[in-house]
């Protein structure tokens, strides 16, 4: 019984664990990611992007900042920008998601120095 009962427990943080490190993650590497932008996302920005765009684990939130940072180009994309402005006024939405979303609206080919603190206290 008690084998077993070591067993549930591992399967259930192995399977559990991903989730949440996952939704943080993405949060904390798009972070990550325009604190150091300038004009737009590197290659391997956008190999980052696409895989939170493609996790099954990561919010619909964090898609729609992933798909917007994706087509930057020295500011946001006008297609997304009406998608970050729901975001960023949605309460349901994570705060660090609304953060993101509001920053992101806001970059004119780089972050301010306002933003990047904000930025550098969501990957803390």
């Amino acid at each position: 019984m008690k084998v077993f009962l070591i067993i549930l427990l591992n399967t259930w943080m192995l399977t559990a664990s991903p989730m949440a490190v996952a939704a943080d993650t993405a949060t904390s590497e798009m972070a990550a990611i325009i604190i150091e932008l300038n004009h737009y996302p590197t290659a391997k920005d956008k190999q980052l992007l696409t895989h939170i765009i493609n996790n099954v684990h990561a919010t619909a939130g964090e898609k729609v900042i992933a798909a917007a940072l994706m087509r930057m180009q020295h500011r946001v994309a006008d297609e997304d920008a009406d998608k970050l402005r729901r975001l960023a006024a949605d309460d349901s939405v994570a705060e660090a998601e609304r953060v993101l979303a509001e920053i992101s609206l806001s970059i004119a080919h780089h972050p301010t120095q306002t933003d990047i603190k904000r930025l550098k206290a969501l990957i803390e």
